[in-house]
């Protein structure tokens, strides 16, 4: 029995073997010229569906804090490595781009935590929100640093 998603390709079928058999060279033509054209047209979207994905952020910190969890449980020191350089990084650029956009801003004292505190904190803050990024670990981090009495750079 034939379905109704089985008609197109039949019917796509039976033009192409009518064309076929009565002009061999032309159906050839017509076969090679449908199938560049399917696969430029697959090259385009593809293209397309790629230039319109945006990113603010890339790397360790898009993932979720449960998946950052599941490697720090699996392999810490790893975990630490990966995530935690990514951070620093992070807050970082935070500190230098703030500075650029805004002179009057005080960056933020990244040494007024030490830095066993500051992966106790991300930790901590995973475990209890495993569903959020682990950027917002960080963010959240930046923001509890700032907030110290010792967490602002001073001029």
């Amino acid at each position: 029995m034939i379905t109704p998603k089985q008609l197109p390709v039949l019917a796509i079928s039976f033009v192409a073997v009518s064309l076929f058999l009565a002009q061999p060279a032309r159906a050839f033509t017509a076969i090679v010229t449908a199938i560049g054209a399917f696969c430029l047209g697959l090259v385009v979207l593809t293209s397309l569906s790629m230039a319109a994905e945006q990113f603010q952020s890339m790397g360790a910190g898009t993932k979720s804090c449960a998946v950052f969890a599941r490697t720090y449980k699996d392999k810490p020191k790893t975990a630490d490595m990966i995530y935690f350089s990514w951070a620093q990084g992070y807050m970082s650029g935070v500190n230098l781009a703030a500075g650029i956009n805004n002179k009057d801003y005080r960056p933020a004292n990244l040494n007024a935590m030490t830095v066993a505190a500051q992966q106790r904190f991300i930790r901590d803050f995973c475990d209890r929100n495993p569903l959020k990024d682990f950027r917002e670990a960080v963010d959240t981090l930046l923001g509890n640093i700032r907030s110290t009495k010792s967490g602002l750079v001073t001029p």
